[in-house]
């Protein structure tokens, strides 16, 4: 007989799973459902944080002596942490068992109070383990290589524990210094490569889980890893470079891919005490980092955050699975701007979504890939300004205060690809990319009859995408174009990373040679610089820039090694300020340049065209480009636009009146 629920009880009411022990490990699982309220004391317990590992329920276990299907990853979960005394039992809270999965309104419900049941458990046990591949994975790597780098994990936690600080720092930096030497073959590509495989790591639910939790353990076959211990050591770390400590870089940016999310999670719940600008910076980064993660039901990116963001002040409406994604996202932005009062989150749209009914001016977090956007660091559109706007029509409209510009008039017709999406089967990413379409049928013959190597392939075509941006916005003429326009572009290029203005290896700290720098490097894309014999080639560097460019043997694939792009690589390569410069341009994916009606430079996501408006709003930091709608208008995405990023546009408007623009 299988297993039927019974009514949840109050609202304050949850279930938690009595794991019966078992000296057989082979045997089958059995257990049973008990409910407790929030306010009880007892039984104490634990909660599971796992990756389902997919939707089909192909395992059975015995809940109070009647079959319940579980998917293989719950199961294996469950056998590892069963008693192993027959007469012993455990008492785990299990998302996927302890709430009736089949039921919307208890999901709702349940949501409602995930982030209390993760406080109230006196444990959180972070499954890593996967027993089905997520689907985006195109190299299967063996249980002992993950192992090998979850040990390197375990040593940083287990450096912590000296109460002597200054023996603390010293065994931290003899574990952070193991990736550099690639000690027990463990290095930051092979860390990053089980970040990939265990799919724990770019799941959604697991913020708030972490977050919210009394203590965290991570738990991998036989290792176990304390979650609260890995920050620390990334503060430890952090404290230590600003010391001048350069050689735990390499440590430092794996624990900042493997536990971002939870230090600015924490970082959020702090803010919340510190006022509302520090609530909305804290959120804009909190949000930003979290876009990028995964969840089976679109709608469990916001009800996903549902505890956390209450926790920090924000009034969110309670999750509804009846309601449609679109209108999920827009309830949720409308409450943060109105925790906040700010503009910021705005600036997250890009233009790639396809999320039916989405207001324009709502961010489509329904993927987990996303353009990162042009930062407002260095340079300020929009300076001192007072983010004015009111919501019209139920929430479904938004109007701004700001003004007109510039015109988009021409556009490259290329676009820099994301070559890296993993967002489907590889052998299916004509289908699932979010990148602009390729028209060079040279190329999309070898997208669809090499799939797995779309990386490679893509890597190579950029070469391609930043040789026709340089023409498109210069021409082939370099010596004819003015510094002006030089610099125009090279800032366009690179105003994706924050602090471009103030990186040495960039020039810009000094425009003369940041002109020399640019010029340099453009030449080279346009292939007008012969290649040095004498000067070695950084073949370690190309590699590094996509692993898929190399097959597990080593091979160089696709004939690359013949192909003008790879020739213009290896020149990149031979000179370290080239391939910095690279670096920082790699970060424009889903970008195209474009050009003004008045004669500007400009970058944004790829679904702009000819005819759409440049516009700066008060309180909205950057420029946005905005596409007629009849007597209202669309939000297609922020911009980098030249010579109006210090404010100089906003300031020469100064005493005129704003006009008011309708988003739809």
């Amino acid at each position: 007989m299988q297993y039927t629920y019974d009514d949840i009880g109050t609202r304050d009411s949850f279930r938690i799973l009595r794991l019966h022990g078992s000296s057989d490990h082979e045997s089958a699982i059995h257990c049973d459902l008990v409910k407790r309220s929030l306010y009880d004391q007892e039984p104490a317990y634990e909660a599971l944080s796992y990756c389902w590992g997919g939707q089909t329920l192909s395992q059975t276990v015995f809940c109070n002596g009647q079959r319940l299907g579980v998917t293989k990853n719950c199961e294996s979960a469950m056998r590892r942490f069963r008693p192993v005394a027959d007469n012993s039992k455990r008492f785990i809270w299990i998302d996927a068992i302890c709430i009736d999965q089949s039921n919307p309104e208890e999901r709702g419900h349940q949501v409602q109070i995930m982030g209390d049941i993760y406080k109230g458990a006196f444990r959180t046990l972070v499954w890593l383990e996967n027993e089905s591949p997520p689907i985006e994975q195109a190299r299967i790597r063996s249980r002992e290589f993950h192992v090998k780098n979850i040990s390197w994990l375990v040593r940083l936690a287990e450096a912590t524990l000296p109460s002597d600080f200054h023996q603390k720092e010293t065994q931290l930096l003899r574990v952070a210094e193991e990736l550099n030497e690639g000690e027990n073959d463990v290095t930051a590509a092979s860390i990053n490569e089980t970040l990939v495989c265990l799919p724990w790591f770019k799941r959604l639910w697991i913020v708030q889980e972490v977050v919210l939790s009394k203590e965290a353990t991570m738990v991998y076959g036989k290792q176990e890893v304390s979650v609260p211990a890995i920050i620390e050591v990334r503060e430890i770390l952090s404290s230590m470079k600003e010391r001048g400590y350069h050689s735990v870089g390499a440590a430092m940016g794996i624990l900042w891919n493997l536990f971002g999310i939870q230090i600015f999670g924490k970082r959020l719940l702090k803010s919340s005490q510190a006022g509302r600008a520090q609530l909305d910076k804290a959120l804009t980064s909190f949000i930003g980092e979290v876009k990028y993660s995964k969840a089976t039901d679109p709608r469990d990116k916001a009800f996903g955050l549902y505890g956390l963001l209450r926790d920090s002040g924000i009034a969110v409406p309670t999750p509804d699975y009846n309601k449609p994604v679109a209108t999920v996202y827009r309830e949720t932005l409308v409450a943060m701007m109105a925790a906040t009062k700010s503009l910021d989150l705005i600036r997250q749209v890009d233009g790639l979504g396809s999320l039916p009914s989405r207001s324009s001016w709502v961010p489509d977090w329904s993927s987990s890939r996303h353009s990162i956007g042009p930062t407002a660091g260095p340079c300020y559109a929009v300076e001192n300004s007072q983010p004015l706007f009111r919501l019209l029509e139920g929430s479904s409209m938004l109007a701004l205060k700001g003004f007109k510009v510039d015109e988009i008039i021409s556009r490259s017709s290329l676009s820099y690809m994301h070559i890296d999406e993993r967002l489907g089967k590889p052998e299916e990413y004509t289908h699932w990319n979010r990148n602009s379409p390729i028209l060079d049928q040279v190329v999309m013959q070898k997208l669809k009859q090499q799939p797995e190597y779309s990386a490679a392939i893509l890597f190579l075509w950029n070469v391609k995408v930043l040789r026709d941006f340089v023409t498109f916005a210069l021409g082939t003429n370099l010596s004819a174009a003015s510094k002006e326009s030089i610099l125009a572009l090279y800032c366009a290029l690179l105003s994706q990373r924050g602090d471009y203005n103030s990186t040495p290896e960039l020039g810009l700290e000094d425009l003369d040679v940041g002109e020399r720098r640019a010029r340099d490097f453009f030449a080279v894309l346009l292939d007008n610089i012969v290649e040095d014999e004498q000067t070695e080639t950084d073949d370690g560097w190309i590699f590094d820039q996509s692993f898929s460019l190399s097959d597990s043997k080593g091979r160089v694939l696709l004939d690359i090694q013949h192909s003008q792009e790879y020739a213009i690589l290896r020149r990149i390569s031979q000179n370290p300020v080239r391939r910095s410069i690279f670096d920082c341009i790699s970060r424009i994916r889903y970008m195209t340049v474009f050009k003004t009606k008045l004669g500007r430079i400009g970058i944004a996501t790829w679904p702009i065209k000819p005819g759409d408006e440049i516009a700066l709003c008060s309180g909205l930091g950057l420029p946005v480009v905005m596409r007629r709608n009849g007597s209202n208008f669309k939000l297609i995405s922020c911009a980098y636009v030249d010579s109006i990023m210090h404010g100089e546009a906003w300031s020469h408007h100064q005493g005129q009146e704003l006009r008011e623009l309708i988003f739809v």
